[in-house]
Order: structure tokens, then C-alpha cells, then sequence
């Protein structure tokens, strides 16, 4: 289990945006339209805590560039930018969580791929709750 998350917002990537950078813009876009007010109801949680946002995947380890992280996180730059509280890569009091689900690796995804070649099934924002056990 890699922890518990309060969704914010969701996507299931197309069939032919492969690697899954369209759907996490696609689904930054979503974020972006859902208004100012619904931003503030996702982000008031997190106060003025201390914050960083994580890529996670669960199903299969999907190692990310550092510019890569930093390009898919500057999506979510008007939704994150506002956050009053200071960032901390180190020990954050709340994390912003960027998760890609992905189908079992050993097996063959949904279109019949190789799973290490399958896009993610499902795309989360959200907040981390609470971690997993291999946290």
C-alpha cells in the first residue's frame, strides 16, 4: 500500500498518448479549469505547512528525470504556486502527490503491451493522508 490520498483530481490516459506526459497535461488542464475556488478548497489543508510534491507509481517502478519531475510539476503551477507555505524537499509536514497507477509488470497491459511499455491505467492529484508501510 503506498498510502492513503485525498483525490483532488483524476484522469485516464487515452489510447494514444502512450507515455503518459498528454494525460498528466490533460489532466493538469482539468485542474487548471476547475476554478479558484475549488483550488482553495484542495490546497486549505495544507495551511501553512511545509510541502513538496512526489511522483509515485504504483504497479511498476517509473524512474523520472529530475527535469522530467520538474517539467510535469510546472503544470500544476497554478494550483501550487499560491501555497503560502515553505517547500521542503526534505521533511515536508504535506506532500502533493502526483501518482501514476499502472497495470501488474509481470503481465501484459490493458491494450496487450508489454507491461513495462503500457501507459499508466489511471492518473491521481491529490494529497498524501497518510504513508504506506514502505515509506
Amino acid at each position: 500500500v503506498r498510502g492513503c490520498f485525498d483525490v483532488w483530481a483524476e484522469s485516464e490516459p487515452a489510447d494514444h498518448e502512450g507515455s503518459g506526459q498528454r494525460a498528466w497535461e490533460r489532466l493538469a488542464e482539468a485542474v487548471c479549469a476547475a476554478g479558484a475556488e475549488t483550488h482553495r478548497r484542495w490546497v486549505a489543508p495544507l495551511a501553512e505547512d511545509s510541502w513538496c510534491v512526489e511522483m509515485l507509481s504504483a504497479g511498476r517502478q517509473k524512474p523520472y528525470s529530475e527535469p522530467a519531475k520538474v517539467a510535469l510539476m510546472e503544470l500544476l503551477d497554478e494550483l501550487l504556486a499560491p501555497l503560502p507555505g515553505p517547500i521542503s524537499l526534505r521533511s515536508p509536514e504535506q506532500v502533493v502527490a502526483m501518482l501514476e497507477d499502472y497495470d501488474d509488470p509481470t503481465g501484459r497491459g490493458e491494450r496487450g503491451e508489454p507491461a513495462a511499455l503500457a501507459p499508466p491505467r489511471r492518473l491521481y492529484l491529490g494529497r498524501r493522508l497518510s504513508a504506506g508501510a514502505s515509506r
